[in-house]
């Protein structure tokens, strides 16, 4: 016998897994935006008389740091736990649909560049 509610369950499931992929592509590439922001913003602090160059090398450190975690967080956070839960398929599925939505926004700010520029 057919049993429907599990053909659409199992549907739902992709689709909320494809939602948080593409949700997580789309905040991560708005955090690097923000950072690129940031560090252009900031850029003066090296030249400073009180900064110089082991103050400004340590926030650069730290910066990257802290850039790094909350990247990986994004990326990985839902894959990882999807994986603790025995969820393979919808754990792969996730972080490719995370790692396609960069390579989407990717592309589209290269095409913004070349054509602006």
């Amino acid at each position: 016998m057919y049993n429907f509610m599990s053909e659409k369950n199992k549907l739902s499931i992709e689709k909320r897994n494809l939602y948080w992929g593409a949700v997580a592509g789309i905040t991560q590439g708005i955090f690097i935006g923000l950072v690129a922001f940031l560090m252009n913003s900031i850029q003066s602090l090296g030249q400073e008389p009180l900064g110089g160059f082991i103050t400004s090398f340590l926030f650069f450190l730290l910066f990257f740091v802290l850039c790094a975690v909350i990247s990986v967080t994004f990326v990985f956070g839902r894959p990882l736990y999807l994986i603790m839960d025995k969820n393979f398929k919808e754990a792969i599925l996730t972080l490719l649909t995370t790692i396609l939505t960069l390579i989407i926004i990717t592309f589209l700010v290269l095409l913004i560049i070349f054509i602006c520029f």
